[in-house]
């Protein structure tokens, strides 16, 4: 049900369980009750068997739904029964492979939640980690839009974000549960932003333990070849062609 006061919009898509395309609001899965019954025996059957699949990769390639599916392995998305708070939850592509029961998607500004303090066993934290520049060729009015913020340029206006942001991920997550936290490296300006080493700090500070990372391999974005000026771009840093998913406990 929808309860951000606004009609979602209508998009097309392929079921997450089947080849079918349909059309419905933006955060439906299923094309039937047959299929969310389906991907439903197969979320219990993952959880149930763990140690059946072996050992799980810390580096991982394909989309956030395989990352996700991975994970949920470990047992960091809980058990079947928990809730799960997504507060970022964009365009839904982390639940393509594995989607909770009891998954409650975040609506409006993440910084500003009305769950009470420690009272939510998995919370899911996927900001907008990467700086949309100061030029404004290199805005996207989506990136930002979808997290119910307005445009946030430049790397510290970003980190601010992710900080508040974190900020309330800790206050709402129970004592022993799960805090997933998507962040990724980047240059910026001719220096390197270091997010990953940033949020572990930030987290830290705020009593949350690391216990788990996954590097997602996802092979980086296009890099323009010339300066604004036309020149040669000069190459100073690695390239970035990996994000990371960081694992707390409270």
């Amino acid at each position: 049900m929808d309860t951000s006061g606004t009609r979602q919009p209508q998009t097309r898509r392929r079921c997450a369980v089947c080849p079918v395309v349909f059309e419905g609001r933006s955060d439906k899965l299923y094309c039937s009750d047959a299929c969310r019954s389906k991907a439903r025996r197969n979320r219990l059957a993952v959880t149930k068997n763990v140690t059946a699949r072996g050992a799980v990769q810390s580096v991982l390639r394909g989309t956030n739904g395989v990352l996700l599916a991975a994970v949920a392995q470990l047992g960091y998305l809980g058990k079947p029964d928990d809730t799960v708070l997504d507060l970022t939850y964009g365009n839904g592509f982390w639940w393509t492979r594995y989607r909770p029961e009891f998954l409650i998607i975040g609506v409006g500004d993440f910084r500003d939640r009305p769950e009470v303090d420690g009272s939510v066993p998995v919370v899911c934290f996927d900001p907008p980690y990467i700086s949309t520049g100061s030029r404004d060729k290199s805005t996207v009015e989506s990136f930002y839009k979808r997290y119910g913020l307005g445009e946030v340029k430049g790397w510290r206006a970003v980190r601010a974000v992710i900080d508040d942001g974190l900020a309330e991920c800790a206050r709402v997550l129970a004592p022993g549960g799960h805090l997933l936290v998507k962040c990724m490296d980047y240059v910026e300006g001719g220096h390197k932003v270091w997010n990953t080493f940033h949020v572990v700090d930030q987290a830290k500070e705020l009593g949350l333990r690391l216990v788990d990372r996954f590097i997602h391999l996802n092979g980086g974005g296009p890099q323009p070849l010339t300066n604004l000026d036309g020149s040669p771009r000069e190459w100073q840093h690695a390239k970035e062609v990996s994000s990371m998913l960081l694992i707390f406990t409270k």
